[in-house]
């Protein structure tokens, strides 16, 4: 499912997000998957023997233009709580405190 959204962030908050994404990478043994304006949220590292289970929860898009998370989608079997859960853990790890994830 799609969701509208309009979750503020300073530019460098959002640059704080996408490099903890980047740092934390699936490939790397973490969930994450940043790919320019979008981040991934996967169950599971992507591990020789993880990568078929593994599966998409979901994921933000950011319109940089705004400095804002302007959608937010949930995969199958995903709600937009689960993806929020996930966005708060990934700011936790990005700067320290949630700001819109849960």
């Amino acid at each position: 499912m799609l969701f509208n959204v309009n979750y503020r962030y300073t530019r460098e908050e959002l640059n704080q997000l996408f490099q903890a994404s980047y740092n934390l990478d699936v490939e790397k043994g973490s969930t994450y998957d940043g790919r320019g304006m979008i981040i991934n949220f996967w169950t599971e590292p992507w591990t020789a023997e993880a990568r078929g289970e593994s599966r998409l929860i979901g994921c933000i898009y950011v319109d940089w233009s705004q400095d804002t998370i302007c959608l937010i989608r949930s995969e199958s079997g995903f709600n937009l709580d689960d993806v929020l859960k996930e966005l708060g853990n990934l700011e936790l790890k990005a700067f320290g405190r949630k700001v819109h994830g849960k």
